[in-house]
């Protein structure tokens, strides 16, 4: 999937970076509604296969947004140098 902060040079330079920043907290704010749509295993009890199927799902968006956020984190710094 394609991110506006992963492809960041497509990017008008007088948006920069504020418009990536906040297209990424708008995407992680989704993440967590998704987050919290999924039953967390640790406080209702389940079936086990149920239980492994929601954490792992859980565990895949909190990587997500981990990954996402170290991506941001590469667009601004490099967006930053370059316009030193």
């Amino acid at each position: 999937m394609a991110y506006i902060w992963n492809r960041a040079e497509r990017v008008s330079s007088k948006l920069m970076p504020k418009r990536i920043i906040d297209c990424f907290a708008e995407w992680k704010e989704s993440q967590e509604e998704k987050l919290k749509l999924i039953p967390n295993p640790e406080a209702i009890p389940m079936p086990k296969s149920l239980a492994k199927k929601f954490a792992s799902q859980r565990y895949k968006i909190r990587l997500g947004i981990i990954e996402q956020n170290k991506n941001l984190k590469d667009a601004v710094q490099k967006f930053d140098n370059e316009n030193k």
